[in-house]
Protein backbone atom coordinates (compact mmCIF):
# COMPACT_ATOMS: atom_id res chain seq x y z
CA UNK A 1 0.00 0.00 0.00
CA UNK A 2 1.41 3.32 -0.64
CA UNK A 3 2.13 6.02 1.39
CA UNK A 4 -0.72 8.38 0.19
CA UNK A 5 -3.03 5.35 -0.17
CA UNK A 6 -2.73 4.82 3.63
CA UNK A 7 -2.93 8.45 4.28
CA UNK A 8 -6.68 8.55 2.86
CA UNK A 9 -7.30 5.51 4.50
CA UNK A 10 -6.10 6.69 8.07
CA UNK A 11 -8.60 10.00 6.81
CA UNK A 12 -11.33 7.97 6.31
CA UNK A 13 -11.31 5.77 9.03
CA UNK A 14 -10.80 9.15 11.77
CA UNK A 15 -14.12 10.60 9.90
CA UNK A 16 -16.33 7.17 10.46
CA UNK A 17 -14.94 7.03 14.15
CA UNK A 18 -15.94 10.73 14.77
CA UNK A 19 -19.07 10.20 13.09
CA UNK A 20 -19.56 7.31 15.66
CA UNK A 21 -18.57 9.02 18.48
CA UNK A 22 -20.70 12.58 18.11
CA UNK A 23 -23.68 10.37 17.07
CA UNK A 24 -23.12 8.29 20.66
CA UNK A 25 -22.63 11.13 22.64
CA UNK A 26 -25.61 12.78 21.16
CA UNK A 27 -27.62 9.69 22.15
CA UNK A 28 -25.96 10.08 25.75
CA UNK A 29 -26.52 13.53 26.38
CA UNK A 30 -29.53 15.01 24.60
CA UNK A 31 -32.61 13.62 27.06
CA UNK A 32 -36.06 15.10 27.00
CA UNK A 33 -36.67 17.65 29.41
CA UNK A 34 -39.58 17.47 32.67
CA UNK A 35 -42.46 19.63 32.44
CA UNK A 36 -42.48 22.93 33.77
CA UNK A 37 -40.17 24.50 36.89
CA UNK A 38 -39.96 23.97 40.31
CA UNK A 39 -41.81 26.61 42.23
CA UNK A 40 -41.42 27.12 45.67
CA UNK A 41 -41.62 30.03 48.83
CA UNK A 42 -40.14 31.39 51.16
CA UNK A 43 -39.85 34.96 52.61
CA UNK A 44 -36.99 37.40 51.02
CA UNK A 45 -35.89 38.05 55.10
CA UNK A 46 -35.81 35.79 57.91
CA UNK A 47 -35.21 35.64 61.89
CA UNK A 48 -31.85 34.11 63.08
CA UNK A 49 -32.46 30.52 64.54
CA UNK A 50 -36.01 30.04 62.51
CA UNK A 51 -37.72 26.98 60.66
CA UNK A 52 -39.39 27.56 57.16
CA UNK A 53 -41.35 24.70 55.52
CA UNK A 54 -40.93 25.13 51.30
CA UNK A 55 -43.01 23.38 49.58
CA UNK A 56 -42.82 22.41 45.87
CA UNK A 57 -44.63 21.89 42.93
CA UNK A 58 -44.46 23.33 39.23
CA UNK A 59 -43.39 20.15 37.33
CA UNK A 60 -45.03 17.22 35.69
CA UNK A 61 -43.53 14.06 34.39
CA UNK A 62 -44.54 13.60 30.76
CA UNK A 63 -45.95 10.23 30.97
CA UNK A 64 -47.57 11.49 34.18
CA UNK A 65 -44.61 9.41 36.49
CA UNK A 66 -43.86 10.13 39.97
CA UNK A 67 -41.01 12.05 40.03
CA UNK A 68 -38.05 12.88 42.65
CA UNK A 69 -36.89 15.77 44.37
CA UNK A 70 -33.91 17.18 46.41
CA UNK A 71 -33.15 20.21 47.76
CA UNK A 72 -29.99 22.41 49.43
CA UNK A 73 -29.50 25.06 50.70
CA UNK A 74 -26.10 27.06 50.85
CA UNK A 75 -23.70 27.99 53.00
CA UNK A 76 -26.12 25.77 55.28
CA UNK A 77 -25.49 22.41 53.79
CA UNK A 78 -22.24 21.17 52.34
CA UNK A 79 -23.97 18.18 49.74
CA UNK A 80 -27.91 18.35 49.05
CA UNK A 81 -30.59 16.69 50.16
CA UNK A 82 -30.27 13.78 48.10
CA UNK A 83 -32.59 11.28 49.46
CA UNK A 84 -35.11 10.54 46.61
CA UNK A 85 -38.67 11.67 47.60
CA UNK A 86 -41.38 10.12 45.45
CA UNK A 87 -44.93 9.67 45.90
CA UNK A 88 -45.85 13.26 46.69
CA UNK A 89 -49.42 13.97 45.83
CA UNK A 90 -49.71 16.49 42.96
CA UNK A 91 -45.57 16.06 42.57
CA UNK A 92 -45.64 18.56 45.60
CA UNK A 93 -42.26 18.12 48.64
CA UNK A 94 -42.00 19.64 51.50
CA UNK A 95 -38.90 20.34 53.14
CA UNK A 96 -38.37 22.03 56.08
CA UNK A 97 -35.03 23.28 57.30
CA UNK A 98 -33.65 25.42 60.59
CA UNK A 99 -31.65 28.30 60.10
CA UNK A 100 -28.69 29.39 61.79
CA UNK A 101 -28.06 32.24 63.81
CA UNK A 102 -25.66 33.65 61.65
CA UNK A 103 -26.83 37.19 59.47
CA UNK A 104 -26.16 36.14 55.93
CA UNK A 105 -27.53 35.49 52.49
CA UNK A 106 -28.96 31.54 51.48
CA UNK A 107 -29.34 29.96 48.28
CA UNK A 108 -32.13 27.78 48.46
CA UNK A 109 -32.31 25.49 45.42
CA UNK A 110 -34.86 22.60 44.20
CA UNK A 111 -34.72 20.43 42.12
CA UNK A 112 -36.96 17.88 40.40
CA UNK A 113 -35.83 14.51 38.67
CA UNK A 114 -36.53 12.02 36.59
CA UNK A 115 -34.57 8.73 35.12
CA UNK A 116 -33.72 9.35 31.81
CA UNK A 117 -34.94 12.62 31.86
CA UNK A 118 -32.88 16.03 32.10
CA UNK A 119 -33.42 17.35 35.55
CA UNK A 120 -35.06 20.76 36.59
CA UNK A 121 -34.06 23.38 39.03
CA UNK A 122 -35.00 26.72 40.54
CA UNK A 123 -32.94 28.75 43.24
CA UNK A 124 -34.06 31.77 45.01
CA UNK A 125 -32.03 33.63 48.09
CA UNK A 126 -33.32 34.71 51.36
CA UNK A 127 -31.40 36.77 54.36
CA UNK A 128 -31.01 36.44 57.90
CA UNK A 129 -31.68 39.68 59.52
CA UNK A 130 -32.17 41.07 63.18
CA UNK A 131 -33.04 44.11 64.42
CA UNK A 132 -31.28 46.20 67.35
CA UNK A 133 -28.25 48.16 67.68
CA UNK A 134 -26.18 44.64 67.13
CA UNK A 135 -28.41 43.81 64.35
CA UNK A 136 -28.67 43.86 61.06
CA UNK A 137 -27.84 47.61 60.66
CA UNK A 138 -25.18 48.65 62.55
CA UNK A 139 -22.81 52.12 61.81
CA UNK A 140 -25.54 54.08 63.82
CA UNK A 141 -23.47 55.54 66.35
CA UNK A 142 -26.02 54.28 68.50
CA UNK A 143 -24.33 53.15 72.25
CA UNK A 144 -26.07 50.18 74.10
CA UNK A 145 -24.20 51.50 77.53
CA UNK A 146 -24.24 54.92 77.06
CA UNK A 147 -27.28 55.93 75.18
CA UNK A 148 -31.20 57.28 76.22
CA UNK A 149 -34.03 53.96 75.60
CA UNK A 150 -37.65 55.10 75.93
CA UNK A 151 -40.53 52.32 75.69
CA UNK A 152 -43.35 52.90 73.30
CA UNK A 153 -46.25 51.86 76.21
CA UNK A 154 -48.43 50.18 73.09
CA UNK A 155 -45.97 47.63 71.87
CA UNK A 156 -43.54 47.78 74.31
CA UNK A 157 -40.63 48.03 71.96
CA UNK A 158 -37.54 50.48 72.76
CA UNK A 159 -36.42 53.09 70.80
CA UNK A 160 -32.98 55.43 71.55
CA UNK A 161 -33.14 58.94 71.57
CA UNK A 162 -31.13 62.19 71.45
CA UNK A 163 -31.81 65.65 71.95
CA UNK A 164 -31.42 68.93 70.39
CA UNK A 165 -32.45 71.97 70.55
CA UNK A 166 -35.07 71.53 73.53
CA UNK A 167 -36.31 68.49 71.43
CA UNK A 168 -36.20 64.69 71.55
CA UNK A 169 -35.87 62.79 68.65
CA UNK A 170 -35.82 58.99 67.95
CA UNK A 171 -32.96 57.98 66.76
CA UNK A 172 -34.71 54.89 64.91
CA UNK A 173 -37.39 54.34 62.45
CA UNK A 174 -40.96 53.59 64.01
CA UNK A 175 -41.84 50.41 64.04
CA UNK A 176 -45.56 50.37 65.30
CA UNK A 177 -47.09 47.50 63.87
CA UNK A 178 -50.94 48.16 65.18
CA UNK A 179 -53.62 49.33 63.60
CA UNK A 180 -54.58 53.01 62.53
CA UNK A 181 -58.03 53.97 61.54
CA UNK A 182 -58.69 56.23 58.89
CA UNK A 183 -62.75 56.20 58.78
CA UNK A 184 -63.76 52.80 57.67
CA UNK A 185 -60.21 52.28 56.50
CA UNK A 186 -57.83 50.61 58.96
CA UNK A 187 -54.39 51.23 57.41
CA UNK A 188 -50.77 50.26 59.43
CA UNK A 189 -47.49 50.54 58.94
CA UNK A 190 -45.70 47.53 55.95
CA UNK A 191 -42.12 46.20 56.65
CA UNK A 192 -39.59 46.28 53.55
CA UNK A 193 -40.40 43.88 51.26
CA UNK A 194 -43.19 43.12 53.14
CA UNK A 195 -41.24 40.83 55.58
CA UNK A 196 -41.75 40.44 59.61
CA UNK A 197 -37.76 39.78 59.85
CA UNK A 198 -37.55 43.85 58.62
CA UNK A 199 -39.82 45.29 60.65
CA UNK A 200 -37.12 45.80 63.19
CA UNK A 201 -34.48 46.59 61.22
CA UNK A 202 -35.18 49.70 59.18
CA UNK A 203 -38.97 50.26 60.99
CA UNK A 204 -41.67 50.80 59.07
CA UNK A 205 -43.24 52.47 56.05
CA UNK A 206 -46.52 54.94 56.58
CA UNK A 207 -48.81 56.48 54.46
CA UNK A 208 -48.96 60.05 55.66
CA UNK A 209 -52.99 59.53 56.74
CA UNK A 210 -50.87 56.56 59.27
CA UNK A 211 -48.31 58.61 59.78
CA UNK A 212 -50.13 60.89 61.93
CA UNK A 213 -51.80 58.37 64.65
CA UNK A 214 -48.35 56.31 64.03
CA UNK A 215 -46.29 57.76 67.56
CA UNK A 216 -46.66 56.70 70.62
CA UNK A 217 -48.63 59.15 72.95
CA UNK A 218 -46.59 62.69 73.75
CA UNK A 219 -44.67 62.38 70.66
CA UNK A 220 -45.55 63.70 67.28
CA UNK A 221 -44.67 63.44 63.26
CA UNK A 222 -41.96 66.59 63.04
CA UNK A 223 -43.47 69.56 61.55
CA UNK A 224 -41.30 71.65 59.42
CA UNK A 225 -40.43 73.74 62.19
CA UNK A 226 -39.14 70.74 63.93
CA UNK A 227 -37.15 69.86 61.21
CA UNK A 228 -35.57 73.28 60.56
CA UNK A 229 -34.31 73.36 64.21
CA UNK A 230 -32.55 69.93 63.65
CA UNK A 231 -30.61 71.60 60.67
CA UNK A 232 -29.52 74.25 62.30
CA UNK A 233 -28.07 72.25 65.18
CA UNK A 234 -26.16 70.01 62.86
CA UNK A 235 -25.52 72.85 60.75
CA UNK A 236 -23.93 74.54 64.01
CA UNK A 237 -22.10 71.23 65.10
CA UNK A 238 -21.12 71.07 61.38
CA UNK A 239 -19.01 74.51 61.86
CA UNK A 240 -21.35 75.63 58.83
CA UNK A 241 -23.76 78.61 60.10
CA UNK A 242 -25.06 79.49 63.55
CA UNK A 243 -28.38 80.81 63.96
CA UNK A 244 -32.00 79.58 63.01
CA UNK A 245 -31.83 80.51 59.34
CA UNK A 246 -33.17 77.24 57.74
CA UNK A 247 -36.98 78.51 56.61
CA UNK A 248 -39.69 75.06 56.59
CA UNK A 249 -40.93 74.10 53.23
CA UNK A 250 -37.37 74.94 51.53
CA UNK A 251 -34.63 72.61 51.02
CA UNK A 252 -31.78 72.69 53.79
CA UNK A 253 -28.45 73.04 52.19
CA UNK A 254 -25.70 70.96 53.18
CA UNK A 255 -26.42 69.63 56.12
CA UNK A 256 -27.45 66.06 55.02
CA UNK A 257 -24.18 64.40 55.81
CA UNK A 258 -24.51 66.02 59.54
CA UNK A 259 -27.84 63.46 59.36
CA UNK A 260 -26.19 60.26 57.82
CA UNK A 261 -25.42 57.28 59.48
CA UNK A 262 -22.09 55.15 58.31
CA UNK A 263 -24.56 52.49 58.05
CA UNK A 264 -24.19 48.90 57.36
CA UNK A 265 -26.62 46.03 56.47
CA UNK A 266 -25.08 42.90 57.11
CA UNK A 267 -21.53 44.27 57.13
CA UNK A 268 -22.16 45.95 53.75
CA UNK A 269 -21.77 49.41 53.35
CA UNK A 270 -25.04 51.13 52.31
CA UNK A 271 -24.50 55.22 51.32
CA UNK A 272 -22.27 54.49 48.78
CA UNK A 273 -19.17 56.89 48.70
CA UNK A 274 -20.09 60.42 47.04
CA UNK A 275 -16.97 63.39 47.81
CA UNK A 276 -19.77 65.92 47.86
CA UNK A 277 -21.31 64.35 50.75
CA UNK A 278 -19.31 63.98 54.43
CA UNK A 279 -20.92 61.41 56.78
CA UNK A 280 -20.39 62.54 60.21
CA UNK A 281 -23.50 61.93 61.90
CA UNK A 282 -22.76 65.00 63.92
CA UNK A 283 -26.96 65.37 64.80
CA UNK A 284 -26.85 61.75 66.43
CA UNK A 285 -29.99 61.52 64.34
CA UNK A 286 -28.41 58.33 62.14
CA UNK A 287 -30.35 58.05 58.73
CA UNK A 288 -29.83 54.90 56.93
CA UNK A 289 -31.15 54.76 53.42
CA UNK A 290 -34.27 52.50 53.81
CA UNK A 291 -35.80 53.58 50.75
CA UNK A 292 -39.57 54.29 50.16
CA UNK A 293 -43.02 52.48 49.49
CA UNK A 294 -45.76 52.40 46.85
CA UNK A 295 -48.12 51.17 49.80
CA UNK A 296 -48.61 48.66 50.26
CA UNK A 297 -46.12 46.50 48.24
CA UNK A 298 -43.65 48.25 46.20
CA UNK A 299 -40.37 49.23 47.41
CA UNK A 300 -37.85 51.67 46.13
CA UNK A 301 -34.32 53.32 46.79
CA UNK A 302 -32.59 51.01 48.93
CA UNK A 303 -29.16 52.33 49.63
CA UNK A 304 -29.99 55.37 47.68
CA UNK A 305 -32.91 57.05 49.82
CA UNK A 306 -33.55 57.88 53.72
CA UNK A 307 -37.52 59.16 53.63
CA UNK A 308 -39.25 60.97 56.65
CA UNK A 309 -43.05 62.28 56.73
CA UNK A 310 -43.37 65.92 57.78
CA UNK A 311 -46.81 66.79 59.65
CA UNK A 312 -47.04 69.25 57.21
CA UNK A 313 -48.98 68.95 53.55
CA UNK A 314 -49.55 70.59 50.98
CA UNK A 315 -51.95 70.60 47.98
CA UNK A 316 -53.65 67.79 50.15
CA UNK A 317 -50.63 65.57 49.94
CA UNK A 318 -48.28 65.11 53.03
CA UNK A 319 -44.77 66.96 53.18
CA UNK A 320 -41.58 64.77 53.77
CA UNK A 321 -37.97 65.07 53.92
CA UNK A 322 -35.42 62.87 51.96
CA UNK A 323 -31.65 62.12 51.53
CA UNK A 324 -30.52 61.10 48.17
CA UNK A 325 -26.95 59.62 48.26
CA UNK A 326 -24.75 61.67 46.12
CA UNK A 327 -26.85 65.12 47.43
CA UNK A 328 -25.42 67.13 50.45
CA UNK A 329 -28.95 69.00 50.85
CA UNK A 330 -31.92 67.39 53.16
CA UNK A 331 -34.73 67.65 50.76
CA UNK A 332 -38.57 68.57 50.90
CA UNK A 333 -40.90 67.10 48.53
CA UNK A 334 -44.69 66.08 48.97
CA UNK A 335 -45.99 62.44 48.47
CA UNK A 336 -49.67 61.36 47.64
CA UNK A 337 -52.01 58.96 48.88
CA UNK A 338 -49.68 55.91 48.71
CA UNK A 339 -46.57 57.37 49.04
CA UNK A 340 -44.66 55.40 52.27
CA UNK A 341 -42.03 56.55 54.19
CA UNK A 342 -40.73 55.96 57.48
CA UNK A 343 -40.95 58.23 60.83
CA UNK A 344 -39.36 59.53 63.79
CA UNK A 345 -40.96 60.47 66.38
CA UNK A 346 -40.22 63.98 68.46
CA UNK A 347 -41.33 65.78 71.55
CA UNK A 348 -40.77 69.15 73.44
CA UNK A 349 -38.54 68.73 76.23
CA UNK A 350 -39.33 69.91 79.61
CA UNK A 351 -36.09 69.79 81.14
CA UNK A 352 -34.10 72.38 79.61
CA UNK A 353 -31.04 69.92 78.79
CA UNK A 354 -29.91 70.02 75.22
CA UNK A 355 -26.66 67.71 74.16
CA UNK A 356 -25.48 70.01 72.41
CA UNK A 357 -24.42 72.44 75.09
CA UNK A 358 -22.90 69.18 77.11
CA UNK A 359 -19.43 67.91 75.89
CA UNK A 360 -19.93 64.60 78.19
CA UNK A 361 -22.27 63.72 75.67
CA UNK A 362 -20.39 62.17 71.81
CA UNK A 363 -21.06 62.42 68.92
CA UNK A 364 -20.36 59.53 66.99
Amino acid sequence: MTSGRFTTLVICIAAVCAVLSCKKEEEETTLPSLEGYPTFSIPEYILPNSTHTMTSGGVTHPDGEILGCYWKISPDMEVSDTTAHYGEEGGKYGFTFKFGEKLQTHTVTCTYYATGYYSTSTSKTTVTVKGGVDGSLTGTGISAISDTLITDARDGKKYYITVADGREWFRQNLAYEGEIKDGDVVLTGVPYRNATAMTDVLGLFYTHKAALQACPSGWRVPTEEDWASLANVTAARNGLKDGSTFTPGKDFRNVAGGLMADAHFNGTKMWEFWPEVKITNSSRYGAAPAGYADYPSKFTGMNEYAAFWSQDSTDGQGLYRYIYVNNPDFRVAAGGKNFAANVRCVRNLTDGSDWTTNPEIPIN
